[in-house]
């Protein structure tokens, strides 16, 4: 059954804007964060949460992560077994969007670690999942190749792009 177009047009465009507004909005999050606590214009230096955070962020981290991913290859193997391109279309933007968000979370969470610490090292964790999130970026050969499409489907997507 030949994909209904209208719902898919702008498909990667809206993904697009939607994975670079999330990552903007992670990394003007730290910069300012980073900003507020290094020059000294914010004071929440509660030392005393370092141990705690030192092992909540990493362990928040990894399970974003790791959910991110595995919940995403369930969603994937359940998107392969349907039918027509714009339900795997609206159903793989659902599993990103998903993704996302186990990224996101904990990015954000070690950015407030960073201003309830004011110790910067948790960035590197942010930046590891902003990594992430960037080599997650969606695009028309990834897409094709997650949702296994043949070639008609695929000639379909590529037009969307």
């Amino acid at each position: 059954m030949p994909a209904d177009n209208s719902n898919s047009n702008g498909f990667f465009k809206m993904m697009s804007v939607l994975h670079a507004a999330l990552v903007i909005g992670i990394v003007i999050f730290g910069t300012i964060v980073t900003a507020l606590t290094t020059y000294g214009t914010i004071k929440l230096d509660d030392s005393g949460l370092l141990p705690v955070f030192s092992f909540l962020v990493p362990a928040v981290a990894i399970a974003g992560a790791v959910a991110g991913n595995v919940i995403f290859k369930k969603k994937l193997n359940e998107i392969n077994n349907l039918g027509d391109l714009d339900s795997k279309l609206n159903n793989y933007r659902a599993a990103l969007i998903m993704k996302y968000a186990l990224y996101e979370g904990p990015a954000l969470f070690s950015i407030i670690a960073v201003l309830l610490t004011a110790d910067v090292r948790f960035l590197a964790i942010t930046v590891i999942l902003v990594l992430l999130m960037l080599y997650a970026r969606p695009g028309i050969q990834k897409t094709a190749t997650d949702l296994s499409l043949n070639e008609q489907d695929m000639a379909i997507l590529e037009n969307l792009g």
